[in-house]
Parts: C-alpha cells; sequence; structure tokens
C-alpha cells in the first residue's frame, strides 16, 4: 500500500544537520509517510549516517547518486521513486514542527487541493525558536489568499519557500514539473513551474517550517562561480517562460528582479575579478535576456535595464538590485552609482525616466545602508554618505533630483553630517509608519463590526494592508525587539480583517 506523503531531502556534507532534520521527521503525530534520502556523493560522514537511520526505520530509502549531481537534480530523483500521494522536500540543515504534515495532510483531504502550503520561518543559527519569528512570513500566505478571492492576478507568490507546502504528485507528473539543474535557484524554476499551472491550493498558517539560516551557507558566497550559477537558474526560468501559455504578469517582476540582482552581483565582482572575465559574464546575461520573450515589456518598466539591453550589455547602473546574505550591499550600490551619473548625465531621449528611476532608487540605497547595519559606528554611516555626496554632486542637474528627493536635498546642501542622523530617522520613520498601519487597521476593524455594509472602509482596509506587507519587507533585518511586538499585532489585525471581509462577500 502507497504511503500517504513521500518526503524527500537531497543529502550532501549534512553530517552536522542532519539529524536534528531526521528526528523533527520522525517525531512527526502524522505517520503514513515515506522517507527518501537522496546522498549526493557526500564526502563527511552523512552517507554513514542516513544508513544507520535506515536499519532502524523501514520507511526511510536511501539512494546514493553516482556523481555529485547538484539538490535539484537529487529532488527529482526523489520524485521519480516516490510513491506517496503527495510529495514534500525538505532541507538537510531544516527542521519542522511535529505537527506539520498532520496538518497540511488533514487539509489535503478535506479540500482534494492539488498543494497545501504552510507557513515558513526563517530562524537564525544557534537562535531560540519564537512564535513571533513566522509572522514576518505570512505576507506570503496574505498574498495567496487575495489571489484566491479574486482580489489580486495570480502571483509568482512563493518567492522561495518550496519546503512550506506539500504537493499532489499527479499535480507535478500531468504537467512534467520539475526542480531546475543550476547550483543555485533550483527551488526558484520549481515554484515558478508550479504558480504557472496549480489550480487548487489551501494554507494552513500552524503548519510551520523552520528554515535554519546558517552564516556558512552557500547564500553568503558571491564569487563568479556563484554569478554562472545563478544565471544558469535564470536562463532555465527564462526557457520555462517562452514556452509555457502563462499571462506574462506571471514573469515580469520576477525576472525583472533577478535581472536586477545579478547586475548588483556583477557590479560587486567587477573590481574584484579580470575585466575580461567581467565582461565576459555581462555578455552571457545580455545573450539570455535576448532571447525572452518579454524583455522588451520588463526592459521598457526599469530604466537601467533598458540602458542594459540598448547597450548590447555594456552598460550596467542597476541601483534596484539585492544581494541577499551579503553583508554589504552599499559597496555595489555606490559602484554602480558613480556609473549611473555619468550615464543619465550623457541622456537626452530618456532623461526625465531616469531621473525618475534615481529619484526611486536614492531611498533604496539610505535603507539598505541602515539594515544591513543597523548596529554599526557613526563613522561608517559618515564615510557612505561622503562617497554618495561626492558622486551626487557630479549630476547635471541636482535641483531637479532635490525637488523630488529631499533627502538629497539635505546631502547637497549641508554633505555628510546629515547623513547617519537621516539615516537612523528614515528607518525610524518607517517602524512609526508600520505602527501607524497597524493601528489604521484596528479602527477599520472595529468600524466594519458595527458596520459591516461600509465598503469604503473594506477598501480603505486593503490599501493599509498592502501598504504594511510593503514596509515589513523592508524592516525585516531592523531590530527584532522592536519590531516582534509590532508584527504580532499587525498579522493579527490583518487576521480580523479577512476574516470580516470574507463573512461580508459570503453573504
Amino acid at each position: 500500500m502507497h504511503p500517504k506523503i513521500s518526503i524527500i531531502i537531497p543529502v550532501y556534507n549534512s553530517q552536522k544537520y542532519i539529524c536534528a532534520c531526521i528526528d523533527s521527521i520522525l517525531a512527526q503525530s502524522f505517520t503514513d509517510f515515506e522517507l527518501i534520502l537522496i546522498d549526493d556523493c557526500s564526502t563527511d560522514g552523512s552517507a554513514r549516517i542516513i544508513d544507520e537511520y535506515r536499519a532502524q526505520d523501514d520507511r526511510i530509502h536511501i539512494i546514493h547518486l553516482e556523481n555529485n549531481s547538484g539538490q535539484g537534480y537529487a529532488r527529482n530523483v526523489g520524485i521519480d521513486s516516490a510513491m506517496g500521494e503527495y510529495l514534500s522536500f525538505i532541507d538537510s540543515d531544516d527542521i519542522i514542527a511535529p505537527d506539520f504534515f498532520e496538518l497540511l495532510y488533514k487539509r489535503a483531504v478535506e479540500s482534494g487541493a492539488e498543494i497545501v502550503k504552510g507557513l515558513g520561518c526563517v530562524v537564525h543559527k544557534d537562535s531560540s525558536i519564537k512564535d513571533t519569528d513566522k509572522h514576518a512570513f505570512k505576507e506570503v500566505n496574505h498574498a495567496i489568499r487575495q489571489y484566491l478571492i479574486g482580489k489580486s492576478p495570480r502571483p509568482f507568490c512563493f518567492y522561495a519557500e518550496h519546503w512550506s507546502a506539500i504537493y499532489k504528485r499527479d499535480f507535478l507528473n500531468e504537467h512534467g514539473i520539475r526542480y531546475g539543474l543550476s547550483r543555485v535557484g533550483q527551488d526558484t524554476t520549481f515554484l515558478l513551474k508550479v504558480c504557472a499551472y496549480f489550480r487548487s491550493i489551501e494554507i494552513v498558517d500552524d503548519a510551520v517550517y523552520y528554515y535554519i539560516q546558517r552564516s556558512g551557507s552557500v547564500i553568503h558566497s558571491y564569487d563568479s562561480k556563484r554569478f554562472r550559477a545563478r544565471l544558469h537558474s535564470l536562463e532555465e526560468q527564462i526557457d520555462f517562460a517562452n514556452t509555457v501559455e502563462a499571462a506574462a504578469a506571471l514573469f515580469l517582476s520576477h525576472i525583472q528582479n533577478s535581472i536586477n540582482n545579478l547586475l548588483a552581483h556583477h557590479a560587486y565582482l567587477s573590481v574584484r575579478i579580470p575585466e575580461a572575465e567581467s565582461a565576459a559574464l555581462l555578455e552571457r546575461l545580455y545573450a539570455a535576456l535576448l532571447k525572452y520573450r518579454y524583455m522588451h515589456e520588463t526592459s521598457y518598466r526599469d530604466y537601467s535595464l533598458r540602458a542594459f539591453m540598448e547597450s548590447n550589455g555594456h552598460v550596467n547602473i542597476s541601483l534596484k538590485g539585492f544581494i541577499v546574505g551579503n553583508e554589504d550591499n552599499t559597496e555595489w550600490q555606490l559602484i554602480s552609482f558613480n556609473r549611473f551619473i555619468d550615464y543619465i548625465n550623457a541622456d537626452e531621449a530618456f532623461f526625465d525616466q531616469g531621473l525618475e528611476y534615481l529619484g526611486a532608487s536614492i531611498p533604496f540605497m539610505f535603507l539598505m545602508a541602515f539594515a544591513n547595519h543597523p548596529n554599526a559606528a557613526p563613522e561608517m554611516y559618515m564615510e557612505f554618505a561622503s562617497k554618495l555626496c561626492s558622486i551626487l554632486m557630479r549630476f547635471k542637474q541636482p535641483d531637479a533630483l532635490c525637488r523630488k528627493m529631499p533627502m538629497c536635498d539635505y546631502l547637497v546642501r549641508y554633505g555628510a553630517d546629515i547623513f547617519p542622523h537621516g539615516c537612523r530617522k528614515y528607518a525610524d520613520a518607517y517602524l512609526n509608519y508600520f505602527y501607524s498601519i497597524t493601528d489604521q487597521l484596528s479602527r477599520i476593524n472595529a468600524l466594519l463590526r458595527e458596520h459591516p455594509g461600509a465598503a469604503k472602509c473594506f477598501h480603505i482596509g486593503k490599501l493599509l494592508t498592502a501598504h504594511g506587507f510593503r514596509i515589513l519587507k523592508m524592516l525585516r533585518s531592523a531590530d527584532k525587539k522592536a519590531v516582534d511586538p509590532l508584527l504580532t499585532a499587525f498579522a493579527s489585525e490583518v487576521a480580523k480583517f479577512d476574516a470580516l471581509n470574507n463573512a461580508i462577500e459570503t453573504r
């Protein structure tokens, strides 16, 4: 008799963490599963450890690969050998709550959904797990719920949370959905396919997956090898986007962000690798983007991407990227900002669009400087501000920019002395804004309970919720002690608002 769930885990040099991962699975209140462990040619003691577990529990199956092929290939081998009704994918250094599968499968039986998604929760190494840690990631589930009730278009809404759900095996096989083969981002390729094809999905916030963020993980490595791996992932996603008949909107924002992040990565590398290698990386990225069927729509939305394509891949002036896991995003920002000023000063055809882009990018640079170094000494802020100011002074129309962005006005008028206070004040303003949004949403909920037919209140509540989740993304790296109470309060008010909204719509 086939198991209800097949749990698939690629294992590579995970001897420090694999026991905790497997133990969290064997301790599940749900027991009708098979655990498929794929050893990807580990060179430490991982293979021995999983073989020992296999001897203790006949629900465990081991596959030893002949060649090291990466997590995407290993997971695909697991999919092809799985017998369960639903499949789950877990990373070998993470753990799950004891009722994770019980809650997900119960909802699957009730709904028959192709996907049943729990809640992702990032926990930093050596940190104790707190209930408040998971609230920052409720925005993903909220985005899915908005789609389900017809309030937003079909989104690419999982981000990287492939591990927080169970997937019906027949659904994956019907559409040939498999992981990408790149060494980085293969999970994003998988989820892009999932989000293009799914017809039914259920959300269970109480089923929690704990993603353990470790400082030594591959996400913190940003050499040219990783750039090529990320580019390979983007190429796989473009190949899929070019062939599937799905709305372009599903791909546009995600691939736009991916390109900007690669350009940020390249700027970071450009002062560390030979010029010829740097040029070759940009050439390969440009060649990939030429094949993307929606590249015109994507570049039209983004001034820096338009410059990149119109220059045949030679101009990298992106200011909107983000190198996740890198401790200093300010370095590449200053490199790109310097190039950007030269480019926009010479741009006659699209100068106004470039000015709009610059005005929107400067606050992002301020915020990243704070978010990545919330406890840094004032000298660090002063140094960054001095460099930013000196570059800004080369802009041919500083008055036009200063009218758009008061912070630029402060820098031009007063120099770097204003920056340490201005940066922290900017971040504090977001905290205060978020607190205000929570308070206003609470008032809207109170009004709706008294006056359920107040349509205008629903409209305002939806705007507040959207703004709150947008600000929430910017606050993730801030001081957790200050942010956690706000996250908890906001999540509570959003849940109340959704319940009131659903109650009215079902009448």
